[in-house]
């Protein structure tokens, strides 16, 4: 099983060499560089240069809508560009507090520190 993984992998690797340019190659590196990121094993590399190559190609195109006024705002490239929307989702998304947490203090109540006048312009 680990093997056909591997082997869909490195066919989706080679085959997306192919229709890759050597300028988005050169992105990924500067990618890589600038965001300091390093990848275990070759199935990772891998899957995160695809992941980042596709998001390339997805800001590439929206940036073009851009252009010709179709959407109001452009886009670019960040340090989360080598995640899935799941994989950033699941990391970014909503704080959990640790098991056991007790609040201390008192709810804050800006009745008790400031005066607020009776109307406003």
């Amino acid at each position: 099983m680990e093997f056909l993984f591997l082997a869909a992998i490195v066919t989706g690797a080679l085959s997306l060499q192919i229709q890759v340019s050597e300028n988005d190659l050169a992105q990924w590196e500067l990618f890589k560089v600038a965001n300091a990121k390093e990848y275990i094993t070759p199935e990772e590399y891998f899957r995160r240069r695809y992941i980042f190559l596709n998001e390339l190609r997805n800001v590439r195109e929206h940036n073009e809508k851009f252009k010709k006024g179709e959407v109001s705002f452009d886009a670019e490239i960040n340090e989360f560009s080598d995640l899935l929307i799941e994989e950033f989702g699941a990391m970014m998304n909503g704080y959990k507090l640790p098991k056991g947490y007790k609040r201390t203090g008192d709810a804050f109540n800006a009745s008790d520190y400031a005066r607020l006048p009776g109307n406003v312009d």
